[in-house]
């Protein structure tokens, strides 16, 4: 849902004494947001009015700081300092409204598809793929879900998400080479088809997610937690998995399997503990005369 007309109209009524150069709108902006990416994205040229309505509607479906906070409500904080006594009480009676917006970059009707692409693309790689910078799953969601809604494969390769909470989340076919997964929470999340090749999954907690027909060759999962997840026809060369556990995982026409590396560490899906002399094919093989069926 986007910022409705009427709200719109009533913040850039609220605004404009204080936007009049783009001097000032930097101003507020900067003590606002101090150095959230989406600075990076502003355009403070133009009328008065134009700048408002596309900035306001940039925060909007910004959504929320990596401090947690809501930027268009930053914003309105600051400037209510500045405004008369009626106009602070006009915008402590919008807080409700603002806050319940739901972040949404798809919906910005403002500006053409390819310029936003580009936008968001700039503002959230600066969240996902950047060492040290704070991440959360509604960033990743928003990046996810904007690329499908416009029929393209999300790109996270090399994206940076270690310790992330993730669980349940929806990465189905989603590139992920490269990435940075180790210890997230990915319990129950969905990463069917998923293109993991060399992603760091070490420690990653993916008990009960959906693997099934991912790309996982030389990814390195050691002490990685994959019970009861479904790895049928994902394929696995060369995957590390010394030190995982695969406890009632599925792991029926899993490929390559055999080129796998595995230590005496690793719990298998019956519970025991692999060993040199382990025949994997009962896990793999439904024409194995001693397969398991963990599905």
């Amino acid at each position: 849902m986007a910022l409705d007309q009427e709200t719109l109209e009533k913040i850039r009524n609220l605004l404009a004494p204080l936007m009049r150069s783009e001097a000032d709108r930097r101003a507020y902006l900067t003590c606002a947001l101090i150095d959230a990416p989406i600075l990076n994205i502003v355009d403070y040229t133009g009328a008065t009015h134009i700048f408002i309505v596309n900035t306001v509607s940039r925060l909007a479906a910004y959504g929320k700081t990596a401090s947690g906070e809501n930027a268009l409500w930053l914003l309105l904080e600051t400037c209510k300092a500045y405004l008369g006594l009626d106009q602070q009480n006009q915008i402590d009676a919008l807080k409700e409204t603002i806050l319940s917006i739901p972040e949404d970059p798809t919906n910005l009707p403002i500006f053409p598809d390819t310029q936003y692409e580009l936008e968001l693309d700039k503002m959230l790689r600066e969240r996902l793929f950047v060492e040290g910078v704070h991440k959360n799953r509604d960033d990743v969601e928003r990046w996810v879900a904007w690329y499908r809604a416009r029929g393209k494969r999300p790109d996270l390769s090399r994206a940076k998400l270690a310790y992330v909470m993730l669980d349940r989340i929806d990465l189905a076919n989603v590139d992920l080479r490269h990435a940075d997964l180790s210890n997230a929470n990915l319990r129950g999340a969905t990463l069917h088809h998923a293109h993991l090749r060399w992603a760091n999954l070490q420690e990653a907690y993916l008990r009960e997610a959906d693997l099934s027909r991912a790309d996982l060759n030389k990814a390195p999962l050691q002490n990685a937690d994959l019970s009861q997840a479904n790895l049928e026809e994902a394929s696995l060369s060369k995957t590390h998995l010394e030190g995982t556990k695969l406890q009632d995982a599925n792991l029926k026409r899993a490929k390559r399997l055999d080129e796998a590396s595995f230590n005496t560490d690793t719990t298998l899906p019956d519970g025991s503990k692999w060993s040199e002399d382990t025949n994997m094919g009962r896990f793999t093989d439904p024409n194995h005369p001693d397969f398991i069926d963990y599905s």
